[in-house]
């Protein structure tokens, strides 16, 4: 199931982002779509002030994904580690549940494809793990892309597809 196909021009016009400049932080993000059509999750991570993330949200209306394993984004390598969270309806504002994409290369740059299963994703709070039951997969409502892995400095993360996978 297609969640996000970023070759339309319109397709990063609901994401919003949440940075750390909620508790005074200086961290910035944005997803931009690329003429070459593509996203393109940019920013810029800063450890100023006790901040540290920059993020990217999507929010949709609840999807049954009980029949799917996990999710599925096609992007370019990463330089650098990025998670992925996703919202269920009883998520509201007190969590997320998160797991990290895939590892850093060093090499050129490509486009792969990287699939997170379910269980992977963990109740997370405020950078915390959370008390909170398992990810309720017939009500996911959000989707976020995070850069927060303790590296100031500028990111850049190019996205074809986001998708969730049966096999």
């Amino acid at each position: 199931m297609r969640l996000v196909d970023f070759t339309a021009l319109d397709s990063t016009r609901d994401w919003y982002s949440v940075t750390d400049s909620l508790m005074g932080g200086q961290s910035r993000a944005q997803l931009l779509t690329s003429p070459k059509g593509h996203g393109l999750f940019t920013g810029l991570v800063s450890l100023a002030n006790g901040g540290g993330f920059a993020s990217v949200y999507l929010d949709f209306e609840p999807k049954d994904v009980s029949a799917y394993l996990g999710v599925e984004l096609e992007i370019e390598a990463p330089q650098r580690l990025f998670k992925v969270n996703l919202k269920d309806v009883a998520c509201g504002d007190r969590h997320v549940y998160q797991a990290m994409l895939g590892e850093v290369h060093s090499e050129q740059r490509h486009w792969r494809r990287y699939r997170i299963p379910f269980n992977h994703f963990v109740a997370m709070r405020r950078g915390l793990t959370a008390m909170a039951p398992p990810l309720d997969r017939f009500q996911v409502c959000g989707f976020g892309l995070v850069a927060g892995d303790g590296v100031e400095g500028e990111f850049s993360l190019a996205i074809r597809s986001i998708s969730f996978y049966k096999h």
